[in-house]
């Protein structure tokens, strides 16, 4: 993708879904080795499957939301596809999205020292009253955020939990957010996490894909920031270094999603049964 060479001119198009795709395969081989032969894709294949299309929704729900906030980012390459060429090519870019951060999430969770850290933090009552003003409160976020979208550019990451989880839980739909009742913060925490190391390798991709050649653009994914206040100290050229906190609020917002559609089409979300009992994972 990053070396322009003539003979692969073509394919380069659709390198970031095979970088991708191979990077989700090679974690779920990772935790099959690690968890006693069993991952989400060759334990929960029809979950995962249902995954990738979440992902794909889940996705466009943000490139809707990216509009509200006058484009924190864009795709300068976009017209090397046609229009329907394009949206074609995005919704298979946007497939790897659940499952490339659920995939971290799993490899963390094998990871003995991991996979309890996390368990005996701060309880947080979710009475029916803050349960009420966690949902005006992500409303008005996610509301103001389209008046003043350069004061409010950062809601779009964080006003979904608090919507959208609220609205779960006052019709007594679990959500990831019912752990933190409990004091246990691991899958929310190792989820953003695990967002976070994600990100790093999606900016690291991106990276050198466009801006080496500003001249032969061959990526249609490609994509730079226009992030107000902050666009600047940039890791990986395009994403300011401040950015990749938004990759935190990421992970829970994607879980927080997958508790939704659970919600919506009636099916089964719990991933974590897939692990074997904490004793049984390896050391390191």
């Amino acid at each position: 993708m990053w070396s322009r060479l003539h003979v692969l001119y073509h394919l380069e198009h659709y390198a970031f879904v095979s970088l991708a795709w191979g990077a989700i395969g090679m974690l779920d081989g990772i935790v099959f080795k690690r968890n006693g032969g069993r991952s989400l894709m060759a334990t929960k294949p029809t979950i995962f499957k249902i995954m990738i299309l979440i992902s794909c929704l889940s996705w466009f729900l943000f490139e809707w939301l990216n509009f509200f906030v006058l484009e924190n980012w864009y795709y300068p390459n976009a017209s090397i596809f046609s229009d329907f060429g394009l949206i074609i090519w995005f919704c298979l870019g946007y497939t790897c999205v659940l499952p490339g951060i659920f995939g971290w999430y799993s490899m963390l969770r094998t990871f003995r020292s991991f996979s309890g850290r996390y368990r005996c933090g701060p309880k947080v009552n979710f009475s029916r009253p803050a349960l009420i003003f966690m949902l005006i409160a992500g409303l008005a976020l996610t509301l103001g955020m389209g008046i003043y979208p350069y004061l409010l550019f950062w809601a779009i990451w964080v006003s979904l939990v608090p919507t959208l989880g609220a609205a779960l839980m006052l019709v007594g739909q679990s959500t990831v957010l019912n752990d933190l009742s409990r004091g246990d913060w691991s899958r929310i925490n190792l989820v953003a996490i695990g967002a976070l190391l994600n990100g790093i390798f999606w900016e690291l991709w991106n990276f050198g894909s466009d801006c080496f050649h500003k001249t032969l653009p061959t990526t249609p994914g490609f994509w730079e920031y226009s992030v107000p206040y902050v666009n600047i100290l940039h890791v990986f050229s395009e994403m300011p270094i401040l950015g990749y906190w938004g990759y935190l609020f990421f992970g829970v917002n994607c879980w927080i999603l997958w508790n939704v559609a659970a919600y919506l089409f009636d099916f089964h979300d719990k991933i974590d049964d897939i692990f074997v009992d904490e004793e049984l994972l390896p050391n390191s």
